[in-house]
């Protein structure tokens, strides 16, 4: 996975993927001893520069539920760059 954010991924694959096509992903968060699936619609796939056995995928995720929103909504917080949690920290408070 190289990019993850509330409302999708960006991730390298062995396989080209077809725009639309509904893929089924799976993230574990080692470090918070948590995983769980998402369902997700291929938005682009494009061969990588550097091998071309690999292809980067962009995926928006669908169907999400109120318990896998808030779980990207915190990994999203957690991973983010320090300013962007101290902004986002000022929010909540105000």
């Amino acid at each position: 996975m190289l990019d993850l954010s509330e409302g999708g991924v960006c991730l390298v694959s062995t396989e080209r993927l077809e725009p639309g096509a509904r893929v089924r992903l799976k993230i574990i968060l080692e470090k918070l001893k948590d995983e769980f699936e998402l369902s997700g619609e291929v938005c682009w796939c494009r061969q990588d520069r550097v091998s071309s056995e690999l292809f980067l995928v962009g995926a928006q995720f669908v169907d999400l539920d109120s318990e896998q929103s808030r779980k990207l909504k915190q990994i999203e917080y957690l991973f983010a760059p320090s300013a962007a949690r101290e902004a986002t920290n000022k929010q909540l408070k105000s």
